[in-house]
């Protein structure tokens, strides 16, 4: 059944992960096996300096990569929570998981 649902419904429908990092990243995996597209949302955050904020990217990519699958796309969230919600709803996600 899963695979008749999956020709009925060619586009992917987006779910969005809120800091799919460490151990969350499997969550892309599991998301993208059930059909659908995940989209990583990083929370915002202040940073010291670049090399803070360059230690944190590595940390990101080196977690979303530990599936073995491609990058996610990747969103950041705003400061402000009507922003983020804002953008949030462009992608008309089926699901957000925390």
């Amino acid at each position: 059944m899963k695979q008749i649902i999956g020709v009925l419904n060619m586009e992917k429908e987006n779910v969005i992960l809120i800091e799919a990092k460490s151990t969350g990243a499997n969550f892309i995996h599991d998301v993208r096996e059930l059909g659908h597209n995940p989209i990583c949302m990083e929370l915002h955050r202040e940073y010291r300096d670049e090399e803070e904020k360059e230690t944190w990217r590595r940390f990101y990519d080196l977690s979303y990569s530990l599936t073995g699958e491609e990058l996610p796309e990747i969103i950041q969230a705003d400061e402000s929570y009507q922003k983020t919600l804002e953008m949030v709803r462009k992608y008309n996600p089926i699901g957000i998981v925390p």
